[in-house]
């Protein structure tokens, strides 16, 4: 059994493969576009299949905090090839190429600003279960939560300072609010902002953006809601409410029933300002290589 690159091609097979083992993350064809070719690091050498068509798994490689790290993206095989072996056979080859590009670790999942989900679904029994005979160690826990958007709460309390879709003169003030408290937020907000209309809110402070909150910055089309984020200095004063209101109102309009939250850190501050509940949990599994 050979592995060569994925391409083109090869997307029909590969995609039915994934959503008959991967029940809890099925994907769409644009989907998978957006997750293999539509990632700005995309390497030819990370997205591997079998030459039947089998067995597939797709990893990229970014600088992070000064850290140079792959992360595992996507990785399915066939049931009836499964336990043979081949799902380890792809983790192998994607560790040398990984390593060959300077990453000294791997993770599963993760891979922001383009990422499918922030761990391993804690649902996936055998997956975890491959991944710690395989040497991964579990280095932390996250979650995603659900917002009804049939059911935003009335009469929100105005907000403190003005709220309005993001447009080419508050761009810089964004930007310059990214890179002192969030850079790793850049890419996903770069995305929002390029959709038809820019799916980025920002509160305004005489001018100077203070605060964002965004959505349809990654998986396309299936309502996720973020990244968000208020000044350090402002927070308190319910900006950061008004944005999530403000936001989820306009995903309503443009046609979704519910906002995914993905990633979540303030489970609290969700659930109380609109009712989200916990959805998902997942685990975050990482692995030295290259050493």
């Amino acid at each position: 059994m050979t592995l060569r690159t994925i391409e083109h091609q090869d997307a029909p097979a590969i995609l039915e493969l994934w959503n008959n083992v991967a029940s809890y993350d099925p994907l769409t064809t644009a989907l998978l576009e957006e997750k293999v070719w539509g990632d700005p690091d995309f390497a030819p050498t990370l997205a591997v299949v079998d030459d039947s068509l089998t067995g597939f798994a797709v990893a990229i490689v970014r600088d992070a905090g000064g850290v140079r790290r792959a992360y595992l993206k996507l990785l399915a095989v066939s049931s009836r090839t499964q336990r043979q072996g081949l799902a380890t056979r792809l983790l192998k080859e994607i560790e040398q190429h990984a390593a060959s590009l300077g990453a000294t670790e791997l993770r599963l999942g993760e891979g922001a600003p383009n990422y499918l989900t922030p761990g391993v679904d804690a649902r996936y029994a055998a997956a975890i279960a491959w991944a710690e005979k395989n040497g991964f160690s579990k280095v932390g826990e996250t979650c995603n939560q659900v917002a009804d958007l049939r059911d935003l709460p009335e009469n929100v309390p105005a907000a403190s300072l003005p709220i309005v879709r993001c447009d080419h003169e508050h761009q810089p003030s964004l930007f310059a609010l990214l890179d002192n408290y969030w850079p790793s937020w850049k890419g996903e907000v770069g995305v929002a902002l390029r959709n038809t209309p820019p799916t980025v809110f920002v509160a305004l402070d005489n001018d100077r953006v203070v605060g964002f909150a965004a959505y349809d910055a990654n998986n396309l089309g299936t309502g996720w809601f973020g990244p968000m984020g208020v000044d350090e200095r402002l927070q308190g004063r319910g900006v950061g409410r008004a944005l999530l209101v403000e936001t989820l109102t306009a995903m309503r309009s443009a046609g979704y029933t519910q906002a995914i939250i993905p990633w979540v850190g303030p489970v609290e501050f969700y659930r109380r300002h609109v009712g989200a509940e916990i959805s998902r949990t997942f685990y975050r599994f990482a692995k030295p290589i290259g050493v």
